[in-house]
């Protein structure tokens, strides 16, 4: 496969005839190749540094050992040995980092385990989970022992969340409200406050109505969010015809963005003052950003930011920012920060998400409380042997706006740039006493000793609105491999680093997918097509195109004949038949098709109808899709 973005860079694949990517050649990340055993499993990988690493498999086929260049990066993994572990996975081990996995019955993960090499010993942690009859999650139990209990309506929604310090019980919500067989409507907090979402019949949030973050949204054609009418001061905000953001002018500050044709980002303008943007020819990689050079490695990794020094492990994960080390476990989890004055230690969820916080010597620092897949709460132990507990507030993307403590007073709060640059107030109370906390768009934590964002899978940087490395994932994350959700961070969120979602809170999917928590739009319109039908608008397109023959954009005067054309009932401006969210779907899938031209811009246009009509079946069919009437 070979991709043309507007840039002029091109990606090439090369696949034998068992459909097997034997080699890679990526103007971001180098050229990687790929050796298979008999059964079709990939036995080593060579990267653009000539890293070679090997891969050795059971006789299930399944993964057991990874051996990376060196020894602090090898991952082990040991199947069947833990309790009701017969076909499971029962530990990883990725250096000296070891996490280890207990099963029930019915195969529901009942505890994860975690050892962690820090700088002069182990320090170990654990995550427990109960599950009721129905095998929904019950209860959860922290480092420390706190318990978090969740209870459920009879549609399945949570509407119990319980706190046990110890013995003492706090109540975190009570009067919760959901839309029919959609997202959360209302409730009120364990303090007293209360918060309460609006939405249209798409299920799109139209006003969040909060003490702490008040807002009402008014979209554009293409569902993106143009107007927000808040408390804390007005933001408009203005998109060009990909739906990349172009302009964001607020009561205090006044943004401008431009792009080339492959989303990097040329300059930015901040009232009126413009950093400009330089990439390397044929390529996605920056290498200058205002006055700083940035330099990268062979396999695109950002080695030198703003004077600051990076390195990586063989497997492109970051290691170290100028005088910090970071550790991680088997699955890729970023377990391990360490400095000469301070050590912390990071535990995980079933889901990915951050659980708690340690410190060098297994005392818990902080731990985090999700509602509905979204943090909600913080307990703090710093000046609270029980952990102090405060409240989320947030935004309509689920990035932290406040907090208030049990009293109702706010204790945290955050003012941000587009693309995630913060400005934390952590004494709006005046008190004396400051509250931190790092984290940011969702997946993202804050380190205060790179100004960088750890987000699961890459890190990102919200002064440059990209990511420090290339996706992993390659084009199956878009065009650009740096680029931070398709250059459009008001309407969509990235929680691991490697592509782009829907906002969960606004659940655009509608009540199918509001239902089961699972968005049909749950990637970005680059990845509906294979959510959906399993084949990316963009992806094995045989038409291959070289720089030869590839043809520019077209003039203005010819463009409405070149571009992708909508099907024949769409043409005339009005709703798709279904309309609704299936509707909105469908035309940011083809919005995506408007990149590219010829013959791989009809084939994009026949796999978004397809999407569009799997959506319509998916969503119940017929008038409306099942959305409400």
């Amino acid at each position: 496969m070979i991709l043309i973005p507007g840039q002029g860079s091109r990606n090439k694949g090369a696949l034998p005839f068992n459909s097997h990517l034997l080699s890679r050649v990526s103007p971001d990340s180098g050229t990687s190749t790929y050796d298979y055993d008999g059964a079709g499993n990939r036995t080593a990988t060579t990267d653009a540094k000539g890293q070679v690493f090997i891969l050795s498999y059971d006789a299930s086929n399944r993964p057991t050992f990874a051996d990376a260049p060196g020894t602090a990066h090898d991952i082990q993994y040991t199947y069947d040995t833990c309790a009701n572990g017969v076909e499971k996975l029962c530990a990883l081990t990725r250096g000296a980092n070891t996490t280890q996995y207990a099963y029930n019955g019915f195969g529901d993960v009942l505890s994860i385990d975690q050892d962690v090499q820090a700088a002069t010993a182990f320090v170990g942690s654990s995550f427990g989970v109960r599950y009721d009859a129905a095998g929904r999650r019950q209860t959860i139990t922290y480092p420390g022992n706190t318990r978090v209990s969740y209870g459920y309506d009879a549609m399945g929604n949570v509407n119990q969340l319980t706190l046990d310090r110890n013995g003492s019980i706090t109540e975190l919500v009570s009067a919760v409200v959901y839309e029919p067989f959609g997202p959360l409507k209302a409730l009120s907090l364990g303090n007293g406050l209360a918060r309460s979402i609006d939405h249209d019949q798409a299920y799109r949030i139209t006003a969040i109505n909060d003490p702490v973050y008040d807002v009402a949204f008014n979209y554009d054609t293409n569902g993106n969010i143009i107007y927000q009418s808040r408390n804390v001061g007005d933001l408009d905000t203005g998109y060009d015809a990909l739906d990349k953001l172009t302009t964001a002018t607020g009561s205090v500050d006044s943004y401008v963005y431009s792009y080339d044709r492959n989303a990097n980002r040329l300059s930015d303008t901040l009232n009126g003052t413009a950093t400009t943007y330089v990439y390397d020819p044929f390529s996605n990689r920056l290498s200058q950003a205002g006055l700083d050079p940035v330099i990268l490695d062979a396999n695109g990794n950002t080695t030198q930011l703003r004077g600051m020094t990076l390195d990586y492990s063989p497997d492109n994960r970051l290691i170290a920012a100028n005088d910090s080390n970071y550790g991680y476990n088997g699955i890729g989890e970023r377990v391990l920060k360490a400095s000469a004055t301070a050590t912390s230690v990071y535990l995980y969820g079933l889901q990915g998400q951050l659980m708690a916080e340690l410190d060098g010597s297994g005392q818990i620092k902080k731990a985090y409380i999700y509602l509905n897949g979204q943090a909600f709460a913080v307990l703090d132990y710093a000046s609270d042997t029980a952990g102090e507990l405060a409240y989320i507030h947030a935004d309509h993307l689920g990035t932290p706006q406040g907090l208030t403590n049990q009293a109702g007073n706010i204790v945290w709060l955050a003012d941000y740039s587009p693309f995630g640059l913060a400005i934390v107030d952590e004494d709006p109370d005046l008190d004396g006493n400051a509250v931190t906390l790092n984290l940011r768009f969702p997946g993202q934590y804050y380190d205060q000793e790179s100004q960088l964002h750890y987000n699961y899978f890459r890190d990102y940087d919200p002064q440059t609105g990209r990511y420090l490395e290339s996706d992993p994932i390659g084009l199956s994350g878009g065009l650009n491999t740096y680029g931070y959700v398709g250059g459009n961070p008001v309407n969509y969120i990235d929680s691991t680093g490697e592509a782009t979602q829907t906002a969960l809170a606004a659940c655009a999917g509608g009540p199918l997918a509001c239902a089961t928590g699972v968005g049909i739009a749950a990637y970005s319109s680059y990845e509906l097509g294979q959510v959906l039908s399993s084949q990316n608008p963009l992806d094995d397109l045989d038409d291959i195109v070289l720089p030869d023959d590839f043809p520019a954009r077209p003039s203005d005067t010819h463009e409405e004949t070149q571009q992708c054309p909508l099907p024949n009932e769409w043409d005339t401006g009005e709703e798709p038949p279904n309309g609704g969210a299936c509707g909105f779907l469908a035309r940011s899938v083809l919005k995506q098709c408007q990149a590219v031209w010829g013959k791989k811009s009809k084939l994009c246009v026949s796999r978004a109808v397809n999407a569009y009509l799997l959506c319509v079946l998916f969503t119940g069919g017929g008038s409306g899709g099942g959305l409400p009437q």
